[in-house]
């Protein structure tokens, strides 16, 4: 995760540097910060974010977990991909330091933004699986982001 990024879970409302920051995106974006808050911490049980860039778009990590230990098809990933109206790309296998994985980039239009993904879906080290997505708005930063998180992944 890169340096100037902050890490945002369920108490990131408590926190007032965070909230600090959240809001300051939140206005860049033209969103309520609260709202964007709830959405952020609802959506994921942690996430990576870029709050410090200028843009109205942060690029961000999401992490959730998932209740089963056996990978998705590409049928299956592509299907979970379009239930948010995103538009599959390219599916391939991984390895990550906790096993084998899988991957599916994707395009999705968010507001003024032409969000570049990549949704992974890999081994915890506790014997289930994790979702992983990746948002930027460069197809090639959300490859580079997505791999450099693979290669990191360790064992809560």
């Amino acid at each position: 995760m890169p340096s100037s990024w902050t890490m945002l879970d369920a108490d990131a409302a408590k926190d007032p540097a965070a909230r600090a920051k959240v809001t300051k995106m939140a206005e860049r974006a033209g969103v309520n910060p609260d709202q964007f808050l709830n959405s952020i911490t609802t959506r994921a049980e942690v996430m990576a974010i870029d709050l410090a860039g200028g843009s109205s778009f942060a690029e961000n990590i999401n992490l959730s977990p998932v209740p089963t230990a056996s990978l998705p098809t590409e049928k299956q990933l592509t299907a979970a991909i379009k239930t948010f109206s995103g538009a599959p790309h390219t599916f391939s296998r991984i390895t990550t330091p906790l096993g084998a994985g899988v991957q599916e980039s994707y395009t999705l239009k968010a507001g003024l933004h032409s969000v570049q993904g990549v949704m992974m879906f890999v081994p915890n080290g506790q014997g289930a699986l994790s979702t992983i997505a990746v948002s930027t708005t460069s197809r090639e930063r959300a490859t580079e982001l997505a791999g450099e998180v693979a290669r990191s992944l360790r064992a809560a």
